[in-house]
């Protein structure tokens, strides 16, 4: 899923740069008032098994479905610096092997001025897992790192803050967040 968001998220990204380019040379893109933010609404699932997340206990198995919300909101400046901003919310149901209830909330953003690839972003990220019933165990995850994006590429620096195991980064075991 996170792969997935990371093309998206350089898809979006690159068309956003398509457009600055697509100015002519030496002048910038007029600045203006921003467009009206996009969104898309899916829906989404995961399973995620006590082998991946040493939060959960052994044996427990979690399956949760909700609905997605992905936001991108692009602006130019008065001097031709484009601001770019994607937000994923998903939120939702889950339940356990044994019987356990969850609610669970899952949030990233992905931040970014750029005129052209390649360009550094802020890209934070959070899970979290609360019992509802029949289950103590919860889970919580986080993250916040820089994104390198290229024109061809996309990649993670290790996060300045982390916390829960979230991604397998350098170093990292596989993680407690399965979106």
């Amino acid at each position: 899923m996170r792969r997935a968001l990371c093309v998206a998220a350089l898809v979006a990204l690159g068309g956003s740069c398509a457009a600055a380019a697509a100015t002519a040379p030496g002048k910038p893109p007029a600045a203006g008032k921003p467009k009206e933010p996009g969104l898309k609404i899916t829906p989404a699932h995961f399973t995620m098994k006590w082998t991946q997340c040493d939060q959960l206990p052994d044996g427990l198995v979690v399956s949760g479905k909700g609905t997605k919300r992905h936001y991108n909101y692009t602006t130019t400046d008065a001097e031709g610096v484009t601001h770019d901003y994607e937000i994923t919310i998903i939120a939702g149901k889950a339940t356990d092997n044994e019987g356990g209830k969850y609610y669970f909330d899952y949030h990233d953003t992905f931040s970014a001025n750029f005129v052209a690839p390649p360009f550094v972003a802020l890209f934070t990220d959070h899970f979290s897992l609360v019992p509802l019933s029949g289950s103590t165990v919860s889970v919580h995850s986080f993250f916040a790192a820089k994104a390198h994006v290229g024109k061809n590429s996309f990649r993670f620096d290790k996060p300045f803050t982390a916390g829960g195991k979230p991604l397998s980064f350098p170093g990292a075991k596989p993680a407690c967040d399965p979106l």
